[in-house]
Order: C-alpha cells, then structure tokens, then sequence
C-alpha cells in the first residue's frame, strides 16, 4: 500500500505530540475513514494517549458509514468495559 501524503502530517502530529491534545484527532480519524481506510483510522484511534469524544464520534461514524456497523457497540463496550 502506499502512503497517502497526509501520513507524513500524521507521522509529525505524532512526532511534536499534538495528539495529546484532542482538537485535531477526530479530524485526523475522519479523514483517514472518509479516504477509505478504516483500518489506519483505528490505528490511529487505537493509539490516543486519551479518547476525547471527538475522536470516538469521528471513530463510530467511520464505522457506521462504511458499512461496518458491528463494529460500533463493540467499539463502545470496549471504551466504557475494557472489552467487546
């Protein structure tokens, strides 16, 4: 797979540690879903030091929109459980 050129902008946000703050990491999760890769934008929710609702509404509207939707209560008993 190649890399989009947004990875080098997502790669410095984790670089400079702007993912700590949760302004940007719902967009970030968006993008990455609306380009089709759901499996990045994970990723990239998988690895948020916190989960701002953000990113967890930006995460399940992924889902929901690319025809996963299974995924979305198991994405929220893990967040609010610890497991799906």
């Amino acid at each position: 797979m190649t890399k989009h050129p947004f990875a080098k902008t997502h790669a410095l946000m984790l670089l400079t540690g702007l993912f700590k703050h949760g302004s940007s990491n719902g967009g970030l999760i968006a993008f990455y879903g609306n380009m089709g890769n759901i499996e990045t934008a994970r990723r990239a929710f998988d690895v948020l030091p916190q989960r701002f609702i953000d990113a967890l509404n930006a995460m399940i509207t992924v889902y929901w929109r690319k025809e996963y939707p299974v995924e979305v209560p198991c994405l929220y008993h893990r967040i609010i459980f610890g497991r799906c």
